[in-house]
């Protein structure tokens, strides 16, 4: 388990910090974090800072495997410490020699890594998903995108260029993430406010579903959705802005993206919860169906075809 209070001390500075490139042991974790294991990686970073021995393009592979085991309530702490680190303890790690450039590269691949397993897993509406979610509260967020704030400002000279982007990538997803969570409480809030006025005073309300179908033809329905989605509702409320402003060389290009978006618009990339328990059952019994998919132009096939279209509840049985 990492632990990253180590961090929010001095450290102790040696003479000449970090480890050599031809050092065994800086070969031997870089292969590790190389082939993802990181768990066995961050253990033999922790060796290294058992004896004071601190190396920035190593050390992201610790912060990544508290990722890894806390998931994203961690990620406030980790760009805490890594300020810290940075502001407090400059001389301490290495490479001394062209430090600024290994900052910038180790950064951008602390950030880069982190980006794209939050889009991957949420995308993909994985079991790990949901594991970096859980107990994820929007004042988690919050620490979070302060914390970015103020890494942000450390590297935003022209030498942490790399680092700088993919930390800018990092909070863009930490905004979406806080603008969904907050809707999500305020419509629980809203949902559980409704429920008590139609019950009877005397019955305690329970806690508010996190999702709730819609009647027959019409209603609401609540869908957890990506961080495409967000950026989708961002980039449409910027058009809109932009049109009120009379601004349409900027709101000409926001549109030919949002079209672009629209004609290649996959539902899977923007509600993969919904679609989550059909990849599965399709990937489980995918040797069973597969057979039945040779035969769709059959007259058979077409029959039952025009049957499931106008009478679904009929076609499946119910």
């Amino acid at each position: 388990m990492t632990d990253l209070g180590f961090l929010r001390q001095p450290l102790n500075v040696a003479d000449s910090p970090g480890m050599d490139g031809d050092d065994p042991r800086f070969a031997h974790i870089c292969d590790l974090a190389e082939h993802a294991r990181f768990n066995e990686a961050a253990a033999e970073v922790q060796r290294l800072l058992d004896q004071n021995v601190y190396d920035i393009r190593t050390l992201v592979y610790y912060f990544y495997q508290t990722f890894e085991e806390r998931g994203a309530r961690a990620l406030g702490e980790i760009l805490e410490c890594m300020h810290l680190l940075l502001e407090s303890n400059w001389n301490a790690f290495g490479p001394a020699v062209r430090r600024e450039r290994y900052v910038d590269r180790s950064l951008s691949w602390l950030f880069e890594k982190l980006c794209d397993a939050l889009e991957y897993h949420e995308q993909k509406a994985t079991t790990t998903w949901v594991r970096i979610m859980d107990g994820l509260e929007p004042e988690d967020v919050t620490s979070a995108m302060d914390q970015a704030q103020q890494l942000g400002k450390w590297i935003e000279g022209p030498e942490y260029k790399n680092a700088g982007n993919q930390l800018s990538r990092l909070a863009h997803w930490l905004r979406d993430r806080h603008e969904l969570l907050v809707a999500q409480e305020e419509q629980a809030e809203h949902m559980t406010d409704q429920a008590g006025f139609e019950r009877s005073p005397s019955v305690a309300p329970s806690k508010p579903p996190l999702s709730v179908p819609p009647p027959d033809g019409a209603g609401t329905l609540q869908l957890e959705v990506s961080h495409k989605f967000l950026m989708l509702r961002r980039k449409l409320a910027a058009f809109e802005r932009l049109v009120a402003k009379g601004d349409f060389v900027k709101a000409a290009l926001v549109s030919n993206d949002i079209q672009d978006t629209l004609e290649s618009f996959d539902p899977r990339d923007y509600f993969p919860r919904m679609f989550a328990s059909y990849g599965a059952l399709v990937n489980e019994h995918v040797s069973s169906l597969a057979p039945h998919w040779q035969d769709t132009e059959s007259t058979s096939w077409k029959a039952m075809e025009q049957f499931y279209r106008v009478d679904l509840d009929r076609f499946i049985g119910e």
